[in-house]
């Protein structure tokens, strides 16, 4: 039978292992205590998640028109940017002086080089070619760039007189109409 003094020596040398346990362990420990914690630590997740959502409802609230236009939520998929319409009746944008000099060189490249079926390898041949072009030989479909462009520009200012003279009354010339403010209306989901 172990003597008294063994005893209380070996039990506090177990209460000092003990202690310097508790106090690495304190030490160490990387969450704040309960009094430290911000009010937002002190939440569930949940609480936190539908102290956001009302948060967020009402911020959508106040601006609708600018959320309406930003993002679309889809149904549990990742909010996407929402598409502006394109208008069908506008006149097409004019193409670039590198989309003209593709159009003109897509042809021939694709009969110098009938090996190339996919559309991306003659692509980088088109391109190739358009860098080893002089600025002089650039220039010109730069040129033809500008004068397509400005000759959409016409065709687009005469576009938009004629349909905000169908819309309703003119108001003159860049002044912004109160259809602006208002938030677009909802787009229809189409059924698969």
């Amino acid at each position: 039978m172990p003597s008294k003094k063994s005893t209380t020596k070996t039990a506090d040398k177990t209460a000092a292992k003990a202690g310097a346990k508790e106090v690495a362990t304190k030490s160490t420990k990387s969450a704040p205590a309960e009094e430290t914690k911000t009010p937002r630590e002190r939440l569930s997740p949940e609480e936190t998640f539908l102290r956001d959502v009302a948060r967020i409802q009402e911020w959508s609230q106040k601006n609708y028109a600018k959320a309406a236009t930003k993002l679309v939520n889809h149904a549990g998929k990742k909010r996407k940017r929402a598409k502006k319409e394109k208008d069908k009746n506008a006149p097409p944008k004019p193409l670039s002086a590198y989309f003209t000099f593709q159009k003109e060189v897509m042809p021939q490249v694709k009969e110098e080089n009938p090996e190339l079926t996919k559309v991306p390898d003659r692509a980088k041949k088109v391109a190739e070619k358009w860098r080893d072009l002089t600025d002089e030989q650039r220039a010109t479909y730069k040129e033809a760039a500008t004068e397509a462009k400005a000759a959409w520009q016409v065709k687009m200012d005469d576009y938009t007189k004629t349909k905000e003279a169908s819309k309703g009354g003119e108001e003159g010339e860049g002044d912004e109409t109160e259809e602006d403010d208002a938030p677009p209306a909802p787009k229809k989901r189409a059924k698969k």
